[in-house]
């Protein structure tokens, strides 16, 4: 591998342990760079500012997050049975939700995003752009799939897309504190299924209920 990316990578992965650990205002370029065990220069010659360096950090630990929702909508909702289809939801909402183990700077991350929201905006469309805009995109495709099989009835698969997160996603993330405490399986499905049961209300088809 080549010294360039080899440097970028490890000045990127240092940044992450220092913005963890100190937040973003308290994490210096010369605390990172003595991390990552190159000059300072060095970091200025791969990112021109700290918010700069963030933004890079941002995107490097949402991307396998993102990998692994699209490979669960593949694996989960590709092919669903008419019969099965509470059940399938339930276990693709399950699966979601434990991403937050699975990356727990992840979880961190997103909690240094919101803090930090106030005094960078521009985060929050960065977080959008490397993640959430991408996987809300390839959840309605496959809420537009189940619609196209007779599954569900949705008229617009994005408003449903934010629906099912809201309803599955968002409850064990605001329960844990967003990966700050850890919930039992058994209230991960309790509230999984609960969602999972709300979304299906509004969206399977009448005849279906």
């Amino acid at each position: 591998m080549r010294r360039g990316p080899t440097k970028r990578w490890a000045i990127v992965d240092a940044a992450r342990t220092m913005f963890l650990r100190e937040g973003f205002t308290r994490a210096s370029m010369d605390a990172i760079a003595e991390a990552a065990s190159v000059s300072k220069r060095t970091v200025y010659n791969h990112f021109p500012d700290k918010q700069a360096l963030f933004l890079a950090v941002l995107a490097d630990t949402v991307a396998p997050v993102l990998d692994e929702f699209l490979a669960l909508l593949e694996w989960h909702l590709a092919d669903v049975r008419p019969d099965d289809l509470r059940e399938t939801l339930v276990r693709f909402g399950r699966d979601w939700v434990h991403t937050t183990v699975l990356f727990p700077d992840h979880a961190a991350l997103l909690r240094l995003v919101i803090a930090e929201a106030t005094h960078m905006p521009e985060v929050i469309d960065a977080w959008r752009t490397a993640g959430a805009g991408p996987s809300q995109d390839a959840l309605a495709e496959r809420l537009d799939a189940l619609t196209a099989a007779g599954l569900l009835d949705i008229a617009d698969s994005t408003v449903a897309a934010r629906h099912l997160t809201a309803l599955v996603c968002n409850p064990p993330q605001s329960r844990s504190f967003f990966g700050v405490l850890d919930l039992d399986d058994a209230d991960v499905d309790d509230l999984v299924t609960e969602g999972v049961d709300a979304f299906l209300r509004i969206y399977q088809p009448r005849s279906a209920q």
